[in-house]
């Protein structure tokens, strides 16, 4: 639909363009110069493909290059979170910023592929950003892994929640905490502390700003990758960002 609209816009801008440029062509004149701008399109349709493509590449431009600068005025809480939503080495100077859903099958996915990469480099940082959009269960894992920063368990409840096979409900949530030695009337009482709403709703402000519209999204060197991409390439994204 959407190629269709600027394929029927780019048609009317070329023919009033034309038309307005020779103000003094009668209305006849003008029909038949519009007829044969369309006729030619028509007979050569890929120009409309070469303009849509010409059209996306900015728009995919403009947007690379307003999320550049949006992450540069988020850096702390993007790199440095004064929740420590961290995994890897807190102090690693390679930084890797993910937002994540733990009922999303490809952030399992880039959760393992990420994992393997910091098993082999003691220089990354991963830092966290909890973005529950796959509904209440979604919402409810991250509230209790923000509240078990009080207990020091961030990482080890984030990890065992990431890593469940399947959708994640209240019983395996607090069993996988109960699993990670967090106790569990404690963790309870902390994830009603509205702080953590405000964290989450704040995080999904953050996503908007940034045109996130799904999970995983990655951020290396002030560059955003929507979806998951393969342990390869993130591999090779952190060599190139070591030798800056």
């Amino acid at each position: 639909m959407r190629k269709i609209l600027l394929t029927i816009f780019i048609i009317n801008i070329l023919s009033h363009s034309i038309a307005n440029s020779n103000s003094n062509l009668n209305s006849s004149d003008k029909t038949v110069l519009d007829d044969a701008i369309r006729n030619y399109i028509l007979d050569n349709p890929e120009i409309i493909r070469d303009a849509i493509i010409l059209l996306q590449e900015r728009d995919e431009i403009a947007l690379i290059k307003e999320q550049r600068k949006q992450i540069e005025l988020l850096e702390r809480e993007l790199l440095y979170p004064e929740n420590k939503t961290i995994i890897g080495n807190p102090d690693g100077k390679l930084i890797i910023t993910e937002f994540f859903d733990y009922n999303c099958g490809y952030c399992k996915i880039m959760f393992s592929r990420i994992n393997n990469i910091i098993k082999k480099n003691e220089k990354i940082k991963v830092v966290l950003i909890e973005l529950p959009i796959l509904g209440e269960k979604s919402t409810f894992a991250s509230k209790v892994a923000l509240a078990s920063l009080k207990q020091d368990k961030y990482s080890e409840l984030h990890q065992g929640l990431i890593s469940f096979k399947g959708t994640l409900d209240a019983d395996t949530i607090f069993s996988i905490a109960k699993n990670n030695k967090i106790n569990i009337n404690k963790l309870k009482i902390d994830m009603q502390d509205p702080k953590i709403e405000e964290l989450i709703e704040k995080n999904k402000l953050i996503a908007k700003t940034l045109k996130i519209t799904g999970t995983p999204a990655i951020i290396i060197d002030n560059q955003l990758f929507p979806g998951a991409i393969d342990e390869e390439e993130l591999n090779n994204l952190l060599i190139e960002l070591d030798k800056n």
